[in-house]
């Protein structure tokens, strides 16, 4: 009887380190970015909040590309929107990203995995300019047609985002 409620402490305590060990470190500086819904990791009771440092020490991505908003080929440098998500440990199948200005939309977590989206946070080497800061759901628009001219993918691209649930 006492192995099993030792056994059985242990595990408790292993558990609630290994949950501890997932927590995500709080923002040191202002958050720019909150993740809510079906999420398992958080920092600030139901959320998980970001700021500018988190969101650099994710897994990066860049590439360069030509968007229907801005001029030419442009150089974007950000967040992996696959590696932010499992950072947060979401589960889903969506998530609804809304923008500074209360725009909003529901995009497919499949359609931003699949598709190499990112949380661009860097245009041509310098911090995103208006409108578009502090983030900007980007694609490579350039690799696929149908992302550079479907409507669905330019409703995807959300600028000034300040908030991503997962559903």
């Amino acid at each position: 009887m006492r192995l099993a409620v030792l056994v059985l402490i242990a595990g408790l305590v292993a558990a609630s380190l290994g949950a501890a060990a997932h927590d995500l470190q709080k923002p040191q500086g202002p958050a720019i970015l909150e993740v809510v819904g079906a999420i398992e990791h958080r920092n600030d009771g139901t959320a998980a909040l970001f700021d500018q440092a988190m969101l650099e020490a994710l897994e990066k991505t860049a590439f360069s590309t030509s968007t229907p908003w801005t001029d030419g080929v442009v150089e974007f440098e950000g967040a992996s929107v696959k590696a932010l998500l499992d950072e947060v440990g979401a589960s889903g199948d969506k998530i609804v990203a809304s923008a500074l200005d209360d725009y909003a939309a529901a995009i497919p977590m499949a359609a931003l995995i699949e598709r190499g989206a990112m949380i661009a946070y860097r245009m041509n080497g310098a911090p995103l300019p208006a409108p578009y800061a502090p983030l900007w759901i980007v694609f490579p628009y350039d690799t696929d047609p149908a992302v550079l001219t479907e409507q669905p993918f330019q409703s995807y691209s959300v600028w000034a985002l300040k908030r991503i649930v997962a559903h």
